[in-house]
């Protein structure tokens, strides 16, 4: 079987010419329908992010009692806090006090006696004042407290005569440091 073709020579090249055009102008029709789909898919992401950001802001709402409550016990809690460190602060040396009293008391000479007792706050400075019928007595207190577990720098600031009654006495400030004692002591 023979073929014979009875179309124009130039046919062939004009169909193909008309199906590359076609082409040709299909490719922009996709390229539209790939941005619209794009755009079509990004607005639909913003809407569930819209819609996620809403449910959010709802449920932050909806638990800022909650964490109100939260932040007040935690400023009562702190404020416990500090409460609970000045009871501490205060009994930690409350039994050491017992002893340096016992101690002071157990050195006291006779015929001397103690007017004023001062301990600086924040320091281990100590600070007696009193009176006594002599010198001696007065140098006995100092040697005792010198001889003390509890004292150190044992130092005599003042020492007066006085006449109270016709009686000659000796009115007197010694200051001295407290040494660090265990409170088992």
């Amino acid at each position: 079987m023979t073929r014979i073709n009875l179309l124009p020579p130039d046919y062939g090249k004009q169909a193909k010419t008309r199906r590359i055009l076609i082409l040709l102008g299909f490719i922009p029709v996709l390229i539209l329908v790939g941005f619209g789909v794009h755009y079509l898919v990004k607005l639909d992401e913003k809407k569930i992010v819209l819609n996620d950001t809403a449910n959010y802001e709802a449920k932050i709402k909806e638990l800022q009692p909650i964490v109100d409550e939260m932040d007040r016990l935690a400023a009562k809690e702190e404020k416990m806090g500090k409460k609970i460190r000045a009871i501490n602060s205060l009994s930690k040396g409350k039994h050491a006090m017992v002893h340096l009293f016992e101690e002071i008391n157990s050195l006291l000479p006779e015929n001397l006696w103690l007017k004023g007792f001062t301990k600086q706050e924040g320091k281990n400075s100590l600070s007696f004042s009193g009176t006594a019928m002599s010198n001696f007595e007065v140098a006995q207190i100092m040697i005792e407290l010198m001889k003390s577990p509890y004292f150190d720098k044992v130092e005599l600031k003042v020492i007066r005569e006085t006449t109270v009654d016709q009686f000659k006495i000796k009115d007197f400030e010694v200051t001295c440091e407290l040494k660090e004692v265990d409170e088992g002591v």
